[in-house]
C-alpha cells in the first residue's frame, strides 16, 4: 500500500513537470515574421554603428524585447547608433504593440518628430532624448494617453507651440515622467506654462490629473515668468529642474519642503530671488543646487536636517553670514559649493572632516580664518584610505580631494592640518592676505596634482630636501610669491603639465633642466631672468608645450653687441634656438602663445621661424628686433595675433597677407614706411589693427571698411594723406569700429560725415554693464593708447564698449558735422589741432556718454552749446585756442573744468574765467540759458531784456528812476514771466 502510494506521488509530480515544461515552451513564442520584417527594414533605412548578431528570432538581437506570449515586439532599445531621417513611413511605425522605445543619442539630422508616432497607441515609455531632432512637436504625441515616461529632451531644435503644453499633456494622467529640457516654448511664454495649465484646471487641486508625476525636467526653457506657486502642491514630486529658464521673481520656498523631493535644480536663474526656508527633520533631499541665482540671507540652522544630502551648490547667489555649524550633520554629503556669495567669518575644520565629502569651494567669499579644532591636531595619517569606497566614512579622517579656498580674506598662518589632508588631489589657497612661509616638504598629501598659492601672501621657500617622494604635481601655481630661484622641487617632478612663476624675483637664467619636462604651459613673466640656458637643449625638447611666456624680464643674447649696426643686423640666437628647438620640427600640437616682449632682444628674426610650428600667438613687442620683418610671418594660416610692436623694424609691411585665422596685427612704433598691403582685405577675421606711430606713406585705407569683425583702426603717426570721402557703399563703412585714431598724419579737406553715419557699434549704447566683454581671449588681451587731455594712456584690455575717434593733428577744415550727434556711445572725441571752423554742433550735447572732449587749437566761433551742459559723464573738456565767445554755460559738469579748458578764447566770459560777463554779454547769457524754453517763452524773456536795456540807456545816469518806471511800464505778467524764467535759469544752470 505504502509503496503504491510513493508511487502514485512519483508519478504525479512526473506529470506535473511534463505540463510545466510543455507549457515554457508554448510561452517562449518566437519572433513573429512581420515583427522581423520591419525591423530589417528599419535597419536598412539608417546608418548603424551598432554591433549586433542578427539570427532568424529577431527577439534575441539585443535592444529588442519580445512578448514571451504572443512574440509580438514591445520593447526596441537602439542607443547611440542610428544616422539618418526617420521618414513618416519608417517600417519602426509598423511595431503597433511596441510599449517601450528608447532612442536616445542617435543623430536624425534635425529630422522633425514624425506624427506617426501617434499610432503607437501601447507606448508606456518613449524616450527621443538627444538624438538631433527638430521642428514642433507633434500633436499626435497627445494621443498617447498610456505614457508614464515622456522624454524629448536635448533635442535644442524642437519647439513646442501649436500645440502647446496644455495640449500635449492635458490627456496623460499616467505620466510619473515628464522631460522637456531643452526644447524651445518660448512661444508659451505667460501663456501655455504658466497661464495654460491653470485654465485648463481652474484650481490647483485639478492637478490630480498628474497626481502620479514624480520626475519634471524643464530646463533651458525660455519662460520669463515667475515660478507657478502650484508646483509646491504636487506632493508626489521626487525630482524638479528648472535650470536655465529665465525666471525671476521670488522663489515658492514651499516647493523646497515638498515631502518626497530628492533632486532640487534651479540654477542658472540670474533674476530668481527669495530665500532658503527651515527645512523639515525628515526632507527627503539629496541633490539642491541653486547657484547662480539671486537667492540671498544667511544660511538657515535647519541645513543640518539635510541628512540624505550628497550634493548642495549655493554657489553665485548673494547669500551672508557664517556657515552654520549645523552643517557637521550631512554626513552622505560629498560636494559643497558655497563659492562666490558674501559668506564671512570662520571656518571650523570640522567641515573639512565631513566622513564623505570630496569637494569642498569656498572660493570668493569673505571668510577670515581657519579654525583648527582639537581633533584634529593629530597628523599621523595615511593615504591607504583614500579612493577606496570599501572603507566606511570616519569623521576621525578626511577624504577631501577637491579644496578651493580662493579669493578671500584669510589671514596669519595656514593651519597645518591642511598640509596633512592627504587625500587631496586639488588645493587652491590663492588670492588670500597670508602670513606665512612655506616649502614644498610640507605638503603630506602624496597624491597632490593641482597647487595654486598664488598672490596668497605665503613666502615659498626653496627646500633643497625635497626628492623623488614628493608628490607629483601637473599644474604649479605660484605667482606673486616672492620666489628668487626656481623651486629645487621641481627637479624631482616627472609629469608637470603647467608651471606658472610669474610676478616673482626669480633671476638668471632659465635653467636647462626644467626643458626636460613635457611642458604644456610656462608662465616666467614678470621676473628678472637675463637669459636662457640652452646647453644640451636639442636633447631635451618640451614638444607640446602651447604657451611660453617670458615677457616682462630682462632677457638677452648671449653676447650683446654695442655696435649698433651689428645689434640690428646679427640674428637673434635666443629666437633661433626657440624656433629650432621648441618649436621645431618635432614639435607635435599646436602652439597656442609664445611671447617675449618686454626685454632686451635685438637683431633680426632668424629664418628657421619659417619652418617652425608657428604660435597662434606670437608676440615679440617692445625689445630691440631691426631688419625687415619676414614675409612668412604674414602667411600662417594659424596665426591669431601678430605683435611686433615697439622694435626697430624698417622696410615695407610684407604684401601677401593670406587672412587665416588673423585677428590681432600690431606693427606700432617702428620705422616701417611705404604703402599698406591691399592684401589685408582677405582677414576677414580681423578686429585690432594698429600700425601706428610709422612712416607709411598713404591715402586714407577706405578699402578696410569693408572688414566685418574690425574694432580697432590705430594709424596715428604716420604720413597719411589726402582726403577722407565717404564709403562707396554703407557696407563698407566701418560698421564695427569702436576705436578709430588717425591723429598727427596729412589728412584734409572737411570731417568724413558719411563715416560718422556708418559707424553703427557707436550709435547704439550698450547698457548692459555686467556682460563686459573684452577685445581678445583667456590668453591674449590686445592693448591701446588713447590721447586724453594731452596725455597718453595705455588701456591694458580694451573693453568692447570703449569707443574712442582721435583726428587730432591733422588739417581738417570747414564745420564739425551734425553726424558726431548720432554716436551715442562715443566716449572719448578729440578734434583738437585741425582747421576746423564755423560752431560747435549743439548735437554734441546727444553724445551721452561722452567723458572727454577735445576741440583746442582749431578756428572755432560762436558760443559754447549749452546743451553740452547735460553730457553727465564730462570729466575732460579742452575748447582752448578757439575763437569762441559769449558766456560759458554754468551746472553740472561745467562746474569742474578749470581756467585751462577755455584758454586763448578773449570772447569768452563767466565762471571759471575772472573775466565777468558786460551788459553787452546779456543777450549772450540769454541765448545761452533759454535753449530748452518754448518759442513763446523766448519771446516774452527777450522782450523783458529789451525793456530793461532801453530804461537804462534812456535815462542815462538815473537808471534808479528808470528802474522805479520800469516797474510802472513793464505788465505784471511779463515781470512774473522774467522772475519764472531766470529761476529756472538758475536751477538748470547752477545759479550763482
Amino acid at each position: 500500500m505504502g509503496s503504491s502510494h510513493n508511487l502514485f506521488i512519483t508519478l504525479l509530480v512526473i506529470l506535473l513537470l511534463l505540463l510545466s515544461c510543455s507549457f515554457l515552451v508554448a510561452s517562449n513564442h518566437p519572433c513573429l515574421e512581420d515583427q522581423s520584417l520591419a525591423l530589417l527594414q528599419m535597419k536598412q533605412s539608417f546608418s548603424i554603428d551598432c554591433s549586433s548578431a542578427i539570427d532568424k528570432d529577431c527577439c534575441s538581437w539585443d535592444g529588442i524585447t519580445c512578448d514571451s506570449n504572443t512574440g509580438h515586439v514591445i520593447g526596441l532599445n537602439l542607443n547611440n547608433c542610428l544616422s539618418g531621417c526617420l521618414a513618416s513611413n519608417n517600417s519602426l511605425f509598423h511595431l503597433l504593440h511596441l510599449q517601450k522605445l528608447t532612442l536616445i543619442g542617435n543623430d536624425f539630422n534635425l529630422s522633425p518628430i514624425p506624427s506617426e508616432f501617434g499610432t503607437l497607441t501601447r507606448l508606456t515609455h518613449l524616450n527621443l532624448s538627444d538624438s538631433v531632432f527638430s521642428g514642433q512637436i507633434p500633436v499626435e504625441i497627445s494621443q498617447l494617453t498610456n505614457l508614464v515616461s515622456l522624454d524629448l529632451s536635448r533635442n535644442y531644435g524642437l519647439k513646442l507651440s501649436h500645440p502647446g503644453f496644455r495640449t500635449l499633456i492635458q490627456h496623460h494622467s499616467t505620466l510619473r515622467e515628464l522631460n522637456l529640457a531643452g526644447v524651445d516654448m518660448s512661444a508659451e511664454v505667460n501663456y501655455d506654462w504658466a497661464q495654460t495649465v491653470s485654465l485648463a484646471l481652474p484650481e490647483l487641486r485639478v492637478l490630480s490629473f498628474l497626481q502620479y508625476l514624480s520626475e519634471l525636467y524643464l530646463d533651458s526653457n525660455n519662460f520669463s515668468p515667475t515660478v507657478p506657486d502650484f508646483l509646491g502642491s504636487i506632493t508626489s514630486l521626487t525630482s524638479l529642474h528648472l535650470s536655465n529658464c529665465r525666471f525671476y521673481g521670488e522663489f515658492p520656498r514651499n516647493i523646497f519642503q515638498l515631502p518626497k523631493l530628492q533632486s532640487l535644480l534651479i540654477s542658472f536663474n540670474p533674476e530668481l530671488t527669495g530665500y532658503l526656508p527651515e527645512f523639515p527633520q525628515n526632507s527627503a533631499l539629496r541633490f539642491l543646487d541653486v547657484h547662480s541665482t539671486k537667492l540671498h540671507g544667511k544660511l538657515p540652522h535647519s541645513l543640518g536636517n539635510l541628512k540624505f544630502l550628497i550634493e548642495l551648490d549655493l554657489s553665485n547667489c548673494s547669500f551672508k553670514g557664517p556657515i552654520p555649524p549645523s552643517v557637521v550633520n550631512l554626513t552622505h554629503l560629498e560636494s559643497l559649493d558655497l563659492s562666490s556669495n558674501l559668506l564671512s567669518g570662520q571656518i571650523q575644520s570640522s567641515l573639512f572632516y565631513l566622513p564623505s565629502l570630496l569637494e569642498l569651494h569656498l572660493y570668493a567669499n569673505q571668510f577670515t580664518s581657519i579654525v583648527e579644532e582639537p581633533q584634529h591636531s593629530n597628523y599621523s595619517f595615511t593615504s591607504s584610505f583614500c579612493f577606496d569606497s570599501s572603507i566606511s566614512p570616519s569623521p576621525s579622517v578626511s577624504l577631501l580631494e577637491d579644496l578651493q579656498l580662493n579669493n578671500n580674506q584669510l589671514r596669519g598662518k595656514i593651519p597645518r592640518f591642511i598640509f596633512h589632508l592627504t587625500c587631496l588631489l586639488n588645493l587652491n589657497i590663492s588670492s588670500n592676505y597670508l602670513s606665512d612661509v612655506v616649502d614644498f616638504d610640507m605638503f603630506n598629501a602624496t597624491h597632490l596634482s593641482d597647487l595654486d598659492i598664488s598672490n596668497s601672501g605665503l613666502w615659498f621657500t626653496n627646500n633643497n630636501r625635497a626628492n623623488s617622494t614628493s608628490p607629483q604635481l601637473y599644474t604649479f601655481f605660484a605667482r606673486s610669491c616672492n620666489i628668487s630661484e626656481f623651486p629645487d622641487f621641481l627637479r624631482y617632478q616627472e609629469t608637470p603639465l603647467h608651471i606658472d612663476l610669474s610676478n616673482n624675483k626669480i633671476s638668471g637664467k632659465i635653467p636647462s633642466w626644467i626643458w626636460k619636462f613635457s611642458l604644456r604651459t610656462m608662465n616666467l613673466s614678470h621676473n628678472l631672468l637675463t637669459g636662457i640656458d640652452l646647453v644640451g637643449l636639442a636633447s631635451k625638447l618640451p614638444l607640446q608645450m602651447f604657451v611660453l611666456d617670458l615677457h616682462s624680464n630682462q632677457i638677452q643674447e648671449e653676447s650683446p653687441s654695442e655696435n649698433y649696426f651689428s645689434r640690428t643686423n646679427s640674428t637673434s640666437l635666443i629666437l633661433g634656438n626657440i624656433s629650432s628647438y621648441l618649436l621645431g620640427e618635432s614639435y607635435q600640437g599646436n602652439p597656442i602663445e609664445f611671447s617675449i616682449s618686454d626685454n632686451k632682444l635685438t637683431g633680426r628674426i632668424p629664418p628657421t621661424i619659417c619652418d617652425s610650428s608657428f604660435p597662434n600667438i606670437f608676440d615679440l613687442s617692445n625689445n630691440q628686433l631691426g631688419g625687415r620683418i619676414p614675409e612668412c610671418l604674414t602667411n600662417f594660416s594659424n596665426s591669431v595675433v601678430l605683435n611686433l610692436r615697439g622694435n626697430n623694424f624698417h622696410g615695407t609691411i610684407p604684401q601677401n597677407f593670406i587672412g587665416g585665422n588673423l585677428r590681432s596685427l600690431n606693427l606700432n612704433n617702428n620705422q616701417l614706411e611705404g604703402n599698406l598691403p591691399r592684401s589685408l582685405v582677405n582677414c576677414k577675421s580681423l578686429e585690432v589693427l594698429d600700425l601706428g606711430n610709422n612712416l607709411i606713406n598713404d591715402t586714407f585705407p577706405s578699402w578696410l571698411g569693408g572688414l566685418p569683425k574690425l574694432r580697432v583702426l590705430v594709424l596715428r603717426s604716420n604720413k597719411f594723406h589726402g582726403s577722407i570721402r565717404g564709403p562707396p557703399r554703407a557696407e563698407n563703412g566701418f560698421p564695427m569700429l569702436h576705436i578709430i585714431d588717425l591723429s598727427f598724419n596729412s589728412f584734409t579737406g572737411h570731417l568724413p560725415s558719411k563715416y560718422f553715419q556708418s559707424l553703427k557699434a557707436m550709435i547704439a549704447v550698450k547698457r548692459d554693464k555686467s556682460s563686459l566683454r573684452y577685445i581678445g581671449d583667456s590668453y591674449y588681451q590686445d592693448s591701446v593708447k588713447v590721447t586724453i587731455k594731452g596725455q597718453e594712456v595705455i588701456y591694458g584690455r580694451i573693453i568692447e564698449m570703449f569707443t574712442t575717434i582721435d583726428l587730432s593733428g591733422n588739417a581738417f577744415e570747414g564745420e564739425i558735422p551734425q553726424a558726431l550727434g548720432n554716436l551715442k556711445s562715443l566716449m572719448v572725441l578729440n578734434l583738437s589741432r585741425n582747421c576746423l571752423a564755423g560752431q560747435i554742433p549743439s548735437a554734441l550735447g546727444h553724445l551721452t556718454q561722452l567723458e572727454s572732449l577735445d576741440l583746442s587749437q582749431n578756428k572755432l566761433s560762436g558760443q559754447i552749446p549749452v546743451e553740452l551742459v547735460d553730457l553727465t559723464f564730462l570729466s575732460v573738456l579742452n575748447l582752448a585756442r578757439n575763437n569762441l565767445s559769449g558766456s560759458i554755460p554754468q551746472g553740472r559738469q561745467f562746474g569742474t573744468f578749470e581756467n585751462t579748458s577755455y584758454a586763448g578764447n578773449l570772447g569768452l566770459c563767466g565762471p571759471p574765467l575772472s573775466r565777468k560777463c558786460e551788459l553787452d554779454d546779456a543777450t549772450t547769457v540769454h541765448q545761452n540759458s533759454t535753449s530748452g524754453f518754448s518759442k513763446q517763452e523766448k519771446e516774452d524773456l527777450a522782450s523783458i531784456i529789451l525793456d530793461w536795456k532801453f530804461l537804462a540807456l534812456g535815462y542815462g545816469s538815473g537808471v534808479i528812476v528808470g528802474v522805479i518806471i520800469g516797474w510802472k511800464i513793464i505788465p505784471n505778467w511779463r515781470i512774473e514771466a522774467f522772475f519764472k524764467l531766470t529761476s529756472r535759469k538758475r536751477r538748470v544752470h547752477g545759479g550763482r
